[in-house]
């Protein structure tokens, strides 16, 4: 079972939900989590989307989690035009999707 986190929990972003739609993947009933609500548990791959997520899983689930870093770029942060934001989000989720799709 996949889980998703960031180092602290934030607001939905309807953004997101819109793109992942586009996808038929209905995530509004998403509920925002920190990395700390997994403190104590144990998993098969973390993945990490930047250098200080990764440090801060591997500070918070220990030195032998077995975290991957996969970088991509904040989709929000080059750009407050929506259109180019959403566009950010798209080449993320085929990002992600491609790898996963290789871990098959």
């Amino acid at each position: 079972m996949a889980q998703s986190c960031g180092l602290e929990p934030g607001d939905v972003d309807e953004l997101m939900l819109a793109v992942m739609r586009e996808v038929g993947i209905d995530m509004s009933a998403h509920q925002p989590k920190s990395l700390q609500d997994f403190a104590d548990q144990t998993f098969d791959r973390v993945v990490a989307f930047s250098h200080d997520t990764k440090d801060a899983a591997e500070a918070v689930l220990g030195p032998d989690a077995p975290v991957e870093l996969w970088t991509v770029p904040n989709p929000s942060s080059a750009s407050y035009d929506v259109r180019a934001i959403m566009d950010n989000y798209r080449a993320i989720r085929s990002v992600i999707t491609n790898r996963l799709s290789r871990l098959s």
